[in-house]
């Protein structure tokens, strides 16, 4: 039996963050939209917000805010990508639990920021590198699949199977 009511807390808060993790997945997988060019992404306490363009144009600003421009992170060899597309680089490539990880930090940072009721730039800062750090996982795993798809591509062609 647990009796330290600081693990339960803890605890509930650490599925809570997976939830609004998986409800940031689910909006990413669930998406019809056109291809982007950029998306934008940031954490409130309760959710994390994305769109495909600079979140001026809302009404609830997350406090920190991270771009992931395609043709950048695909290092020129794309430059827009399905929503599915960007739901396997941040959930389903090799890097995706240091992308959870990350996440699950930065939402971390953002609420107790919010509770403490002022700005700091200690947790801005804080939250700003975890979601620096997952935009990083993000371009590992485009890197990580494309070097995967280049040598399949190679293989198949030594083959016979697939030509340019």
């Amino acid at each position: 039996m647990i009796t330290d009511l600081n693990v339960l807390d803890r605890t509930a808060d650490e599925m809570d963050r997976e939830e609004i993790i998986g409800q940031f997945a689910d909006g990413l997988w669930n998406d019809n939209g056109a291809s982007l060019a950029e998306l934008h992404f940031g954490c409130n306490a309760d959710q994390i917000e994305w769109d495909d363009k600079d979140f001026s144009h809302m009404e609830f600003v997350p406090a920190v805010t991270v771009a992931i421009n395609i043709a950048e992170i695909t290092e020129g060899r794309f430059d827009r990508a399905t929503c599915e597309t960007l739901h396997r680089l941040f959930f389903v490539g090799p890097h995706h639990p240091a992308i959870k990880r990350s996440l699950m930090k930065a939402l971390a940072y953002e609420r107790e920021r919010v509770a403490q009721e002022t700005p700091s730039e200690e947790f801005l800062s804080k939250i700003r590198k975890h979601l620096l750090v997952a935009r990083m996982g993000v371009q590992a795993n485009f890197r990580a699949e494309f070097e995967e798809f280049m040598l399949l591509a190679r293989n198949l062609r030594q083959e016979g199977l697939f030509s340019r």
